[in-house]
């Protein structure tokens, strides 16, 4: 499958749009909130460790490929993290917030 134009593909299931976690957080003046992927591993590592070293509440959102509703191939799930096709579909946004 040729992950940069999953968004193209065609739409099933749920197609209302999603809560935006990062504005939700916000409003509640969480002290730290940052996305996750294992497609990213240096980036998932660094913001670890500055959430352990904040006080406080810290939510940390992992984007996970969900293999069976997804159906796709497991040795891909990586692969999958990857890319920019995340955001060009509005699918997932890497972020920071402090």
């Amino acid at each position: 499958m040729d992950y940069d134009n999953a968004c193209r593909a065609n739409i099933q299931g749920n197609q209302r749009f999603k809560k935006n976690l990062g504005d939700i957080v916000a409003a509640h003046e969480i002290p730290y909130y940052a996305t996750l992927s294992i497609g990213h591993p240096l980036d998932f590592i660094r913001k670890v460790e500055k959430a352990k070293n904040i006080k406080g509440f810290r939510f940390l959102h992992m984007f996970t490929p969900c293999i069976p509703g997804w159906k796709m191939d497991p040795a891909k799930t990586v692969e999958v993290t990857k890319g920019q096709w995340r955001a060009e579909c509005g699918l997932y946004m890497r972020s920071r917030m402090r």
